[in-house]
């Protein structure tokens, strides 16, 4: 729903919350966050989230990449 909705401020809440109520993000969790934010204009939120995966030990498949690159394209971002 938050993805869908572009809103992506409720999407980082809940990424956020998720290791205090004793669960992992996971490649579907981050995926989803970055969504949002592509579709919110969020494109530095959305490769945060990328560089934050690495941190976090979570695997990259190719909707993260995708995601990233659609941000980037939205926000004029290409270089």
């Amino acid at each position: 729903v938050c993805q869908k909705g572009a809103q992506w401020k409720s999407a980082l809440g809940l990424l956020q919350e998720m290791p205090g109520i004793r669960l992992s993000a996971d490649v579907i969790s981050y995926n989803m966050c970055m969504q949002a934010c592509e579709d919110g204009s969020q494109w530095q939120l959305a490769l945060g989230l990328y560089d934050d995966m690495s941190c976090n030990a979570v695997h990259k498949n190719e909707i993260t990449f995708g995601t990233c690159i659609v941000a980037c394209e939205k926000g004029k971002q290409w270089r």
